[in-house]
């Protein structure tokens, strides 16, 4: 797909709206929805289409792009009324760029096939930086072939494209780095809170830790921020509750015990229902 192709973008927040641009800016023909229309000025202002449904954006596309919250909100835009299943054509691809679970790439792959549209899971890492920057890192699961047909596109957004196997393999990647970033994350805040409780002082401790073993670019990126207690969300304390809770599931499936992710999504779950969902994971500090 070095040629430029008609693309159907799907979900434009914090993550879509850039990525769907860089596909704009590279010379492909973009045909946009977003369930706020308001958020999709930008896009169109670069010369993208607003569609009004996800349906419509999809009607002449050869491929679709999906970008949005959880496994309902694909499910939605996908096999919804007026969603992307309705107007594609047989041979088109649906890209899901979405962090979902292992289970419900491989039934959407397996659903999508049936009316003879293929089907890759693209999940990405690397925050709304990454996104704006086009460095994301992209883990794919599906067939090869169809997978270099689609990198094209990949890599306008994406500077680590990997296929990391078949359907469900994408997204269960995904879980497992966000389950090592997460359980990471909730490791720094009970380690401050230990030192702290302990009349450390923390900005002594930083400089100790950051120096010693227990370096790593989590602790220089969310030590200093826990220590003075900005919580400003990067990803959101909600976002990583649903993600560690999408990484039990998977397990579970697998049979794969998980239980540093169980501990996480107890302690996010108390954050969440303490009103702080809106604020980054690092936010895990309040209720150590």
């Amino acid at each position: 797909m070095n040629e430029a192709v008609n693309v159907a973008w799907c979900g434009l927040g914090e993550m879509g709206e850039p990525m769907a641009a860089h596909v704009l800016a590279a010379g492909h023909r973009v045909a946009a929805w977003n369930r706020s229309p308001r958020k999709a000025q930008d896009v169109v202002a670069a010369g993208a289409t607003l569609a009004p449904t996800p349906a419509a954006a999809a009607r002449d596309a050869d491929v679709a792009f999906v970008m949005v919250w959880d496994v309902a909100a694909v499910e939605q835009v996908i096999f919804g009324p007026d969603g992307l299943a309705e107007t594609l054509a047989p041979g088109a691809v649906v890209v899901d760029c979405s962090t979902t679970t292992p289970e419900y790439a491989i039934a959407c792959a397996r659903r999508l096939a049936e009316r003879g549209i293929e089907f890759l899971e693209a999940p990405v890492s690397g925050r709304r930086e990454g996104a704006e920057s086009a460095t994301l890192t992209v883990m794919a699961g599906g067939p090869r072939d169809l997978f270099e047909r689609v990198l094209p596109l990949l890599e306008a957004f994406g500077a680590n494209v990997v296929l990391v196997g078949p359907h469900g393999c994408g997204q269960a990647v995904k879980l497992a780095g966000n389950v090592i970033a997460i359980v990471g994350v909730a490791s720094i805040a009970e380690g401050l809170a230990l030192a702290e409780r302990c009349g450390a002082e923390p900005q002594a401790t930083l400089a100790a830790l950051i120096g010693s073993t227990a370096r790593s670019p989590m602790l220089e990126a969310f030590g200093p921020r826990i220590a003075a207690a900005d919580f400003a969300p990067g990803v959101t304390s909600a976002l990583a509750l649903k993600d560690l809770e999408a990484a039990a599931q998977a397990a579970a499936g697998a049979g794969s015990a998980a239980p540093l992710a169980a501990c996480a999504a107890g302690l996010y779950g108390r954050l969440v229902e303490r009103g702080y969902g809106r604020e980054g994971l690092h936010a895990v500090a309040r209720v150590m």
